[in-house]
């Protein structure tokens, strides 16, 4: 070990060992569903390790997650187990839901909203993910010498390709110290002092790193040979001039679906200049040899079809998904993925809106890196969220600006976020929202903006220590989790938890 960052199979076999035979003896009967909801990094990582060496069924998730989103998913999944804690001082407490697993083909559960909101689960096919973990171990060249970052929270699927592959390939996991993704600036003082070989990011965010590579002149350490992009679209001219600058860094555009596998799909940077059939954008190139994809055509949608993924016989045959995104293969031989297929048709106002087009328009702005659209299904309100290096009142004026010079007025969105794609939770993915929880909502405010601790209906705002310059900030923040404007006067009218909650429904569901 390392500072108490890197931990390769001999560093965890102890506690791995020593979980996975306390949960032989807690819960269920024969192979169950274990949920995680342990600390980040290193406790999940452990956790995850040890329910497969247990031979049970883990349910990916996180102790950052809302506790209501955690009873949910151990419901839905049968959870007859549940880790909490961390390195050391393990919890496992049986949920008493003594019944077989639904799934007992089923290597580990993920947990996906799609475009609804709505969590549910996804199992994942045990020989799917073993023909799956041979092809990226083959496309990544992972080796025993390699030094992996653990970078994804531990809820999403990514978190599994950074933790398994790399312990199957006798390889080194370096587990970080930060909560919440950090600057550009110390992601990569970090790979230097920790000799990191191989990362895994949002797009969003490495974009927002090579944003800041090209503005500083600052390149990689040494030691990264690999950089995987995924989950959300990368900027062309930003990857180009990565290509041009990072020699000797393999650079991938990864794509995959939670109902399948993590990545499915992998497009290599150095063939960039073959992609011409959309100069703007960068394909998601081909299949891994594990899985196959057809394309159901969509009306409206200029020849696009709603891409559907499934495995080959050889790899289990497991039946084909709708992701939901349009796709489309060209003339250059390469996969491009067009957007949300539910987002060429959003009704807004009794009118359609083509909210892939808008995040288009939004990305042909000078100094944004990428875009998003937005929409809060209870208020119909329509967010355009705008990944940029440049100050945010400067880039909300250019976006608008050229919104609606080109688009038609019933197409504009009512609030422009701008976000530097470093500060915000890394590994989601980007799409139509349904809108936040309000109870979760608030109450993440709250305690944000007051000493309490604990919330129930009768906690009063002001009594647990909130002030009037509280008030207004923590409605501020709503307004922007919520979409809707939530004036102070709410606060004071209604100064308990729950009649406050109550208030905020109220007035979203009246917009």
């Amino acid at each position: 070990m390392t500072a108490g960052y890197e931990w390769r199979h001999t560093d965890v076999v102890a506690q791995t060992g020593q979980l996975a035979a306390e949960l032989g003896r807690t819960g269920g009967t024969g192979r169950k569903v274990v949920a995680i909801e342990c600390d980040r990094g290193l406790p999940s990582v452990v956790a995850l390790l040890a329910v497969l060496e247990a031979g049970d069924i883990p349910l990916l998730g996180s102790a950052a997650d809302p506790a209501d989103r955690r009873a949910r998913l151990r419901e839905a999944s049968g959870a007859a187990a549940v880790v909490t804690g961390s390195v050391g001082a393990f919890t496992v407490t049986a949920t008493g839901a003594d019944r077989p697993a639904a799934w007992p083909d089923a290597v580990y559960l993920a947990a996906t909203s799609g475009t609804t909101g709505d969590p549910k689960i996804a199992p994942i096919d045990r020989a799917v993910f073993e023909a799956y973990l041979h092809d990226i171990r083959e496309a990544y060249g992972l080796t025993d010498t390699d030094r992996v970052l653990q970078f994804a929270p531990a809820g999403f699927d990514v978190f599994v390709e950074e933790v398994v592959p790399t312990f199957r390939a006798d390889a080194t996991v370096v587990v970080p110290p930060w909560e919440h993704a950090p600057s550009a600036e110390t992601f990569l003082d970090f790979l230097e002092a920790q000799r990191i070989t191989v990362v895994n990011l949002p797009s969003s965010y490495g974009m927002g790193v090579i944003d800041f590579m090209r503005r500083t002149e600052r390149g990689l350490p040494p030691s990264v040979r690999l950089v995987v992009l995924g989950s959300e679209p990368v900027a062309r001219p930003l990857v180009e001039w990565a290509r041009e600058r990072l020699s000797g860094v393999k650079l991938l555009n990864a794509y995959g679906t939670s109902e399948l596998a993590p990545t499915c799909f992998v497009f290599d940077f150095d063939e960039l200049p073959k992609a011409t059939a959309h100069p703007e954008d960068v394909p998601v190139g081909a299949p891994l040899p594990f899985m196959r994809y057809e394309l159901r055509p969509e009306a409206g949608t200029d020849g696009r079809g709603r891409l559907l993924l499934g495995a080959r016989p050889a790899a289990g045959a497991a039946p084909a998904h709708d992701t939901g995104d349009l796709a489309s293969l060209a003339s250059d031989g390469y996969v491009y993925l067009h957007g949300r297929a539910d987002l060429t048709r959003l009704k807004r106002g009794g009118v359609t809106v083509n909210g892939e087009s808008l995040a288009a328009a939004a990305r042909e702005c000078a100094g944004v890196l990428g875009a998003v659209v937005r929409l809060d299904r209870n208020s119909d309100a329509l967010l355009v969220v705008v990944q940029s290096a440049d100050a945010p009142e400067q880039v909300r004026e250019r976006v608008a600006g050229h919104l609606a010079a080109v688009l038609p007025p019933a197409w504009q969105p009512d609030r422009i976020q701008v976000t530097s794609g470093l500060e915000h939770a890394q590994g989601a993915k980007l799409g139509v929202l349904a809108a936040p929880d309000v109870a979760t909502s608030v109450r993440a405010a709250w305690i944000r903006w007051t000493p309490a601790e604990e919330v129930d209906a009768t906690t009063d705002f002001f009594d647990a220590g909130g002030t009037s310059i509280a008030a207004v900030r923590m409605c501020a923040q709503l307004s922007d989790a919520l979409l809707r404007k939530v004036p102070v006067q709410l606060i004071f009218a209604n100064p308990r938890f729950g009649d406050f909650t109550r208030a905020v429904d109220k007035l979203l569901k009246s917009a």
